[in-house]
C-alpha cells in the first residue's frame, strides 16, 4: 500500500471457474471506508484485521471472482477481498498481482528504491492509527 490512490491488477495464470482451486470474494464499495485496520502476518506481509473491519460492510454481499486463464481483474487497492481455500487435490491457483500507485501523492508510503529517501516512512509509521500489533 503506497497511496490511497492505487489500483491492483490480478492476472489469473490458471483456470479457476467454479472455484475449482480456491476463489476470491470481492466486497463492493468496501474501498469507500478508507484504509482498514491492518497488521503484519508471520511472513511480514500486511493483512486486514477482519474482525474489526467486517462490520463496515455486509460480508454477505460479495462478487464471486471466478476466472479463466489470463483473465484480469482491476480493483481499487482498498477493496476488501477474501481468498477462499483451495479444496482440490490436484489444482493450484496461480495469480500475478501488480499495483499502480499515484506517486505524486505527498502522503504516499515510499517503496523500493525511493524507500531510502530522507523523508521516507513506512506504511505502519505513516498510518499509526490503523496499524495494530
Amino acid at each position: 500500500m503506497q497511496s490511497r490512490s492505487q489500483l491492483t491488477f490480478w492476472l489469473n495464470l490458471t483456470n479457476n471457474f467454479e472455484r475449482n482451486c480456491g476463489g476470491l470474494h470481492l466486497f463492493p464499495k468496501s474501498h469507500c471506508h478508507d484504509i482498514p485496520l491492518t497488521t503484519k502476518n508471520e511472513y511480514g506481509h500486511y493483512q486486514v484485521v477482519t474482525k474489526n473491519n467486517f462490520n463496515l460492510f455486509d460480508i454477505n454481499e460479495y462478487i464471486e471472482a471466478d476466472s479463466s486463464q489470463f483473465e484480469m481483474f482491476v480493483v481499487d487497492s482498498l477493496t476488501c477481498h477474501q481468498s477462499l481455500h483451495n479444496l482440490s487435490k490436484d489444482l493450484t491457483r496461480l495469480t500475478y498481482i501488480f499495483r499502480v500507485s499515484d506517486i505524486a501523492d505527498d502522503k504516499r508510503a515510499p517503496f523500493g528504491l525511493d524507500a531510502n529517501h530522507l523523508k521516507a516512512t513506512f506504511f505502519e509509521q505513516q498510518f499509526v492509527n490503523i496499524f495494530t500489533k
